[in-house]
């Protein structure tokens, strides 16, 4: 169901589709920061990452003729960067290491304090447990784990995200969440989450 901000990204969307450079602008700057988050997650390279935003929004206003109304602004937006940041890679190198990296989300800014606790004070030694379970899981784990928790998208826009099935992000995200909580010895409540609900 389109939420508020989806529904006025949408409206700047359509308004951009027509020629309208102020609803170009408004969105750029409505994504610009969450484009960052995650393309540093992916590759940390802040030049890299602006570039591939700049490219993108570039192509988007070059293209615009061309595109069609969409239902959700955010998720188109993080697709395209995934695959921007993909080719910037590639350029940069033809070895596996490079490959690799792009999918390593290292003990950063994509995992800071901040973005793991409600309570700095009260929970920094969970927050640090939590920190390094995180590390301790695969590199695709990770990115499911940004994706679905600190970008709020679903399991299916994931999947076309990251380009798996949805049963594999399903299998992946209770794995890793198992993982997690065996890690973390998190306090168990008594109830297991439904899938459905990941």
């Amino acid at each position: 169901m389109p939420t508020p901000d989806n529904d006025i990204a949408i409206a700047n969307w359509n308004a951009m589709l027509s020629g309208s450079q102020e609803a170009f602008t408004k969105l750029m700057q409505e994504f610009y920061a969450e484009l960052f988050r995650y393309g540093y997650s992916l590759h940390q390279d802040d030049d890299a990452v602006k570039d591939c935003i700049q490219n993108l929004f570039l192509n988007l206003w070059r293209t615009k003729g061309n595109l069609r109304p969409i239902t959700n602004v955010k998720f188109y937006l993080l697709k395209s960067l995934r695959r921007e940041l993909h080719k910037e890679v590639l350029r940069d190198s033809s070895q596996a290491e490079k490959q690799e990296q792009f999918l390593r989300v290292q003990d950063d800014q994509s995992y800071s304090r901040e973005d793991l606790m409600i309570s700095k004070e009260e929970q920094a030694q969970l927050v640090s447990r939590v920190t390094e379970g995180i590390l301790t899981l695969s590199a695709r784990q990770q990115e499911i784990i940004y994706l679905r928790f600190y970008m709020d998208m679903k399991p299916e826009e994931i999947a076309e995200i990251i380009s798996l099935q949805r049963q594999s992000v399903y299998n992946l995200l209770s794995d890793a969440l198992k993982r997690l909580k065996e890690n973390i010895q998190l306090p168990v409540s008594g109830e297991k989450p439904a899938e459905k609900n990941f």
